[in-house]
Formats: C-alpha cells, structure tokens, sequence
C-alpha cells in the first residue's frame, strides 16, 4: 500500500468518525439520576439520589456522632449503595 493510499483511508476513517460521534454528541441526553451528599443544621450527613426533575430521595442518615474511620467508611458505604441504585434508575425500565 502506498502513502497516498494510507493517507486517503485515515482521512476516510477520520472523517466517519466524526460524522459518528457528532450525530451522538447532537442528540438530545436524558436527564439523569445523581448521588448527592449534604449536612442538614442538626449535623446529620444525608446521602440521597436528586432524580431528573430535581427531587430528592434519601437513601442514607448518618449521624452527626460518627467519627474518623466509622464515618469514612459508612459514607463509602452509603455512597456506593446510593450510585448502585442511581445507575439502576438511569438505565430505565425493562
């Protein structure tokens, strides 16, 4: 194969790529579910999903008396349970 040859098929390449990948980027993206975190005045650690249309679903309390590795670790926890059940959602029904 030449070099001319292997220069027109990656600028064959490249071009299809970018068709692809704009026709993706142009399409309209579903808002979807999120985990948050946030203190409430009393100190509490809530772990929640913020769906699409903004709402909040909590799926997790700590309380404001969890210190060093006990509060890391249930907020990992908490946090990983909550980003389970996000992806869960954002995949949609069956």
């Amino acid at each position: 194969m030449t070099v001319i040859e292997a220069l027109v098929v990656a600028a064959l390449l490249g071009a299809a790529l970018y068709v692809l990948l704009g026709r993706r980027a142009g399409q309209p993206q579903l808002p979807e579910w999120s985990v948050v975190t946030h203190t409430r005045e009393d100190g509490t650690l809530v772990v929640a999903l913020r769906g699409p249309e903004g709402g909040e679903r909590v799926v997790r309390e700590l309380p404001p008396g969890l210190t060093g590795h006990e509060l890391t670790s249930e907020l990992r926890l908490a946090r990983e349970e909550a980003a389970d059940q996000a992806a869960e959602l954002n995949r949609g029904p069956a």
